[in-house]
């Protein structure tokens, strides 16, 4: 039994009172091969060695990357009693765990409770593909791991940024495995094929077309999203918060920048 460095950026993100957003990355230098399969535990502890850890729910089956979870039961109920988290890979040596982390914010004011449920139940159907969102899948860029051969070892930089080893990023494998992201358009955005026509003597995008999204997970600037309507492929631009309740941020605007058509993102495979 280890409390271990292999997962790492592992958040908790209060969507609501009861419903916690569990999100974590797993090394790609982990030695196991997948499939892997990931418990959740829960416990007030907190302490790698307490004895209240509960087994909450299973990942099965996954390749690792970013992976993620919900659970959808109140678990803290007071800010100075707060709830932790910790995810468990097990291997045919030895079980591994990352450190316990509590939630992003603590309980609030049942007023402000009631407000956050109802709007993110609203964000959400606008989300929905068929209701004005559109569906895609997410691409959270690399910015660690092991380093890609066209790394220079003395400056760091990339000597070729078209080799499908790390897709222009500099690490390995370049992005994350996807998931399923949507989007809705901010309104007055013209989404047509001739105003995102890109630009073909600089090789962009005409301009970044604006886009909101529920925070959950935040985009971060140059990760990957795809329209899986058009197949479209986008850069993440600017990422703003547009509304929040207290402390808990619930729906972001993003810009999205269309790649050129000689793009290397466009090497990167859908899911089948």
């Amino acid at each position: 039994m280890a409390e271990s460095e292999v997962f790492t950026n592992v958040q908790v993100q209060q969507m609501a009172p009861g419903r916690a957003f569990i999100t974590w990355e797993l090394d790609p230098k982990f030695p196991a091969e997948p499939p892997y399969v990931f418990t959740v535990q829960g416990g007030s502890a907190g302490s790698a060695g307490a004895l209240d850890w509960k087994d909450l729910g299973q990942v099965m089956n996954t390749a690792g990357g970013h992976v993620q979870f919900t659970d959808s039961r109140q678990r803290s109920w007071s800010l100075v009693d707060p709830y932790f988290y910790r995810v468990k890979i097990t291997t045919e040596g030895d079980d591994y765990f990352s450190r316990p982390v509590t939630s992003t914010w603590g309980t609030i004011r049942r007023d402000d409770q009631l407000l956050l449920n109802s709007l993110i139940r609203q964000v959400s159907t606008y989300m929905t593909a068929g209701m004005g969102g559109r569906r895609g899948m997410l691409y959270r860029r690399k910015n660690w791991g092991q380093l890609a051969r066209s790394v220079n070892d003395d400056t760091g930089a990339i000597s070729n940024p078209m080799m499908d080893e790390d897709f222009g990023t500099g690490y390995v494998g370049g992005y994350h495995p996807p998931f399923e992201f949507c989007i809705t358009a901010d309104p007055g955005t013209d989404w047509s094929a001739d105003n995102t026509a890109l630009d073909t003597t600089s090789g962009q995008s005409t301009a970044g077309e604006s886009a909101r999204c529920l925070a959950y997970p935040i985009p971060r600037s140059k990760d990957v999203w795809v329209d899986l309507s058009t197949g479209w492929r986008y850069y993440v631009g600017r990422v703003k918060e547009i509304t929040r309740i207290r402390s808990v941020s619930v729906q972001l605007s993003i810009e999205l920048n269309k790649a050129e058509p000689t793009d290397i993102i466009h090497r990167l495979r859908l899911p089948q």
